[in-house]
């Protein structure tokens, strides 16, 4: 049997998915050949690298590269690179290689596989990526230092900025491309580095460089450009921002970051307003309890210390119910309290049939334009999303507002009767 007999029988049990019998024939016949002569033989050693990882002895392919003196570095070829690189992947998917280890061992990799252009060679810098991305997940909390440091031996150019499709039987879903990923994860990991801004850079280039979004990501990175803006100390900047959030994703979320920015500016009216909107808006109470606490101090301000102590309370009985840590700024507001309360188990509805007079109390209300229904010379009708409601609307063409309203047009309006008993807004001004 000579070498390339030796080869081609290795690299056919290969491709035939035989990868223990394989590695059962490299060992019966490899002292036939010199450790030099296997070694040169990218063949052999780039399918034997497939084989061990395929068959479950992932470990064992760095004592095979190490037995047969296989330095992985600028001289190295496609094919070897490809088959190391899947190596390490497994070796990382499988906790051989920890997370502190991670970097050092597929930095230089990730720039030797940059090098190359085919689509294989794509593919295990692609599958590097989402697993480092993953592992800096796998706790309850982020090691968003791991997610900056990893990010870094990645140069975002060489990353797709092509959306994956993941089938799912019938139907399919569009993922985030390796581009948008690592801007998205980037910008997360700086924020939380109150690496402002830096954030507020990367943020801005990705809304420029990334043509279309999945997942709202447009939103997130915008969002994080405002509260980045509000670390910074330029709040109406942040404000601004946080509307124009609002106007494409009106969550009751983005409503409390703009109530406790208006909070913070002494904007008492408005920071009340959207903390009442945000209170009505549909979500889970107990996802909801630092936007109670705020309207508590909201309500103390005001001056309507009984109501604010109940929210208060209310914020304490959540979290002792769930069995969260209450916080001392909690517990020194309701101590600080001289106000005698007596609670009960309805204390919530209470809040909540509180909660729900300050909107039928306002006057004026705030919401976005969804839909338009006809626009023509004559004028423009459709419908304003508030308090995830529809509100119907007609605007005469003649009206100065008319040119300024479109979809995600943020609006300010009042509920006026309408014909058959209905009610209908009429826009005041944009917002």
């Amino acid at each position: 049997m000579n070498m390339f007999e030796f080869s081609n029988k290795i690299l056919t049990l290969k491709k035939e998915d035989k990868y223990n019998e394989a590695i059962k024939f490299f060992k019966e016949n490899k002292h036939n050949f010199s450790k030099k002569d296997i070694s040169e033989n990218k063949y052999i050693i780039a399918s034997m690298l497939t084989c061990l990882r395929k068959a479950n002895y992932v470990k064992m392919t760095y004592k095979f590269l190490e037995e047969y003196q296989i330095d992985i570095n600028e001289n190295s070829e496609e094919l070897m690179l490809n088959a190391y690189g899947w190596a390490v992947h497994d070796n990382i998917k499988q906790g051989y290689i920890v997370k502190n280890q991670i970097i050092k061992a597929i930095e230089q990799l990730i720039f030797l596989l940059s090098l190359k252009s085919t689509d294989y060679s794509y593919s295990v810098i692609s599958n590097l990526f989402r697993l480092g991305l993953k592992i800096s997940k796998e706790n309850q909390n982020q090691d968003f230092i791991f997610t900056n440091d990893f990010c870094n031996i990645f140069n975002e150019s060489i990353l797709s900025s092509k959306n994956k499709i993941y089938e799912d039987g019938d139907k399919s879903r569009t993922m985030a491309s390796d581009r948008e990923k690592w801007y998205c994860e980037k910008s997360k990991a700086l924020y939380h580095l109150k690496d402002y801004k830096q954030c507020c850079e990367l943020s801005e280039k990705a809304l420029q460089i990334i043509s279309k979004f999945t997942n709202n990501n447009d939103v997130w990175l915008t969002r994080r450009i405002a509260l980045s803006h509000k670390e910074l100390g330029n709040i109406d900047n942040a404000i601004e921002k946080l509307h124009s959030i609002y106007r494409k994703k009106n969550e009751w979320f983005i409503q409390k970051e703009i109530a406790e920015l208006y909070f913070e500016k002494d904007e008492l009216e408005l920071a009340f307003k959207h903390c009442s909107n945000a209170l009505n808006a549909k979500g889970k109470i107990e996802y909801k309890i630092d936007l109670i606490f705020l309207m508590a101090n909201i309500l103390k301000v005001k001056g309507e210390d009984k109501l604010a102590q109940k929210h208060f309370i209310f914020v304490k009985e959540l979290r002792e119910k769930h069995g969260w840590k209450i916080p001392e700024k909690v517990q020194e507001a309701i101590n600080n309290e001289t106000i005698n309360i007596t609670t009960n188990h309805g204390l919530r509805l209470e809040l909540e049939k509180y909660w729900q007079t300050l909107i039928s109390k306002q006057k004026l209300h705030f919401g976005i334009i969804k839909k338009i229904l006809h626009d023509n010379e004559k004028g423009k009708d459709g419908f304003i999303k508030a308090e995830q409601k529809d509100h119907y609307f007609t605007l005469s063409s003649h009206q100065k507002l008319f040119n300024k309203i479109s979809i995600d047009t943020e609006v300010k309006f009042e509920i006026v009767p309408s014909n058959n008993n209905k009610t209908k807004a009429r826009i005041i001004e944009v917002v």
